[in-house]
């Protein structure tokens, strides 16, 4: 974010002043220009974060629609270069050509790099980040895509190149923290894989507890948390949050009938083995 004395933010608003006056000007002459400007500006409006911040990282679809104004512009005024050409007037063609190269051709290599750059989706994020440093979503969205290539391919876990992305997804997992500190997703994230890779069950139990205290309906929060208590030996806590998880309204069935095994357990381990036996039928 930048204030209103930045330059940039001072040239985009005398840019956008001058294409309102120019749409106006030329509105009742049924000019393209005027349409082409206004359509951009009205397709672009939903996503200017003017009266609420528009939700998306890295969201250049959002300009697809809004790019026909721009285009019918340009091609507007190359169809001014081929009358121009025909009059006497050569300068003033050379001019429009000039112009209308300065618009076009940074553009087309603009396309055609960053047509390499959407390869798959870690070769984006990889070239974006040094553009979102400082925004705790984009850390968290790119350390889940490279911790979810470990989980998803268990084969890979301990591996020189997968503990690479797990130390990585854990440095921007932290990096999201230090901006934003009541980012449940982040605490909930770098819990799990506290507890699935390292099997850090002290921290996890720390880290779920400070993302259900951010947000309370990140429901699969307790069935780890619960997870943790087991293998602490926390049996009593453990049932707490099992049975928490286990009458929450949303799930993850993979680990709806492991819930009713662990609070079986738990009680076993109490010596409460009525309860224990009523829990393991439920599995």
């Amino acid at each position: 974010d930048v204030g209103l004395e930045n330059p940039i933010v001072i040239l985009s608003i005398v840019v956008y002043i001058a294409l309102i006056v120019i749409a106006i000007w030329l509105f009742n002459r049924r000019n393209i220009i005027s349409y082409g400007i206004l359509f951009y500006l009205i397709g672009i409006f939903p996503f200017s974060n003017l009266f609420f911040p528009f939700t998306g990282i890295i969201g250049e679809r959002m300009l697809f629609g809004p790019s026909i104004g721009f285009a019918l512009a340009i091609g507007y005024i190359i169809i001014l270069i081929f009358k121009a050409t025909n009059e006497t007037n050569r300068q003033k063609a050379i001019a429009i050509y000039a112009l209308v190269a300065m618009l076009v051709l940074p553009s087309v290599f603009e396309t055609t790099h960053r047509n390499a750059v959407w390869k798959d989706r870690e070769t984006l994020f990889w070239y974006d980040m040094k553009y979102l440093e400082e925004s705790a979503k984009a850390n968290v969205i790119y350390a889940n895509l490279l911790s979810r290539k470990v989980y998803d391919n268990p084969a890979r876990m301990g591996t020189e190149k997968s503990m690479r992305d797990i130390k990585d997804a854990e440095k921007m997992y932290r990096q999201a923290l230090d901006i934003d500190s009541t980012y449940a997703n982040a605490w909930y994230n770098l819990a799990y894989l506290r507890q699935i890779v390292y099997q850090d069950y002290d921290n996890s139990e720390q880290m779920f507890k400070k993302a259900l205290g951010c947000d309370s309906t990140l429901n699969n929060s307790y069935y780890f948390l619960g997870m943790a208590e087991v293998m602490k030996g926390k049996y009593s806590e453990a049932i707490e949050n099992l049975e928490k998880y286990s009458q929450a309204e949303t799930y993850d069935e993979k680990f709806y009938d492991l819930t009713d095994f662990f609070i079986g357990k738990s009680y076993f381990e109490l010596c409460d083995n009525t309860k224990a036996a009523e829990y393991y039928r439920l599995c």
